[in-house]
């Protein structure tokens, strides 16, 4: 019974201590959430307020609104360039055709004319009857001055539809060069607002920085709180200690042992008596006759 009363004992009074603990816990953690709660709500609200102050948007990929169109007005830029490029080359292969008599088949833009895909057919054709009619006519022919004199007129308006692909050409060019301003403009003053977005990003990921770290901890104490709170609740909390094996009484008693003793006092006394039996005959002096 003894035992057994301490243990209980004991288990009690860790259970009791785990209690007042828990509730120790739980009244200390209201205040210490209610004081965080307030203190997320204001960091937030301060990131809220600078985000504002500071226009800084956000667009795609969790970006500033002006690096994202810094980047994209970058990419159009290059684009506009490079059409620009290829449009002033191919002017200025035509206007080299047109001044130095050479031949337009070697410009796309030439030969992807309709008109003068038909006026180069037609040319064709009238070669081709101006060489049939050779073989039995002379070059002074009416019949063949006048082919070759629809021929000339074919030849110019093909030139005619080249210089007129070139100036189109070198209106693209031209527009193109006045985007290319444009965008040349932009992208300085968009690089000037990225600079200044870039200062005021690293002050405000302190401040949100400051904020994720209060509602983490803010977080982790509602956790504990609700746990404390459920076990007070339920009024059980678990205890660092447990009863293995209750004590029980013994089936026979520790002590004495009888028949251990019986035994050792029979030797005893059998050894005590021999050794007084002996003494006596030898103080006698019979044991010397």
């Amino acid at each position: 019974e003894i035992p057994n009363a301490i243990a209980d004992a004991y288990i009690s009074v860790q259970g009791n201590a785990n209690i007042e603990s828990n509730s120790a816990a739980t009244d200390w953690l209201a205040p210490e959430i209610a004081d965080l709660s307030k203190r997320v709500k204001d960091a937030e609200a301060k990131v809220a307020s600078y985000r504002a102050q500071s226009d800084l948007l956000m667009g795609g990929n969790n970006s500033v609104l002006a690096t994202q169109q810094l980047s994209e007005l970058s990419s159009e830029l290059s684009r506009v360039r490079a059409n620009r490029a290829l449009a002033e080359a191919t002017a200025d292969s035509v206007r080299r055709a047109l001044q130095n008599g050479g031949s337009l088949d070697a410009v796309p833009e030439v030969l992807s004319s309709e008109l003068i895909q038909r006026l180069r057919e037609r040319q064709v054709e009238l070669k081709t009857n101006i060489a049939d009619l050779s073989t039995s006519l002379l070059d002074n022919h009416p019949r063949i001055r006048a082919l070759r004199s629809q021929l000339a007129d074919l030849d110019r308006q093909i030139r005619n539809e080249a210089e007129k692909i070139m100036k189109g050409l070198m209106t693209q060019a031209q527009t193109a060069q006045a985007r290319e301003n444009q965008l040349v403009a932009d992208v300085n003053t968009l690089k000037a607002a990225s600079a200044r977005a870039g200062d005021q990003q690293v002050e405000l990921d302190a401040l949100q920085r400051e904020a994720t770290a209060q509602r983490q901890l803010l977080e982790s104490y509602l956790t504990r709180y609700r746990e404390a709170s459920s076990r007070k609740d339920s009024n059980y909390l678990p205890v660092d200690a447990r009863v293995f094996s209750r004590a029980v009484a013994p089936s026979e008693p520790y002590f004495p042992k009888i028949l251990p003793i019986t035994a050792a006092a029979f030797v005893g006394s059998l050894l005590l008596m021999a050794i007084v039996t002996l003494l006596q005959e030898l103080f006698s002096g019979r044991a010397m006759r």
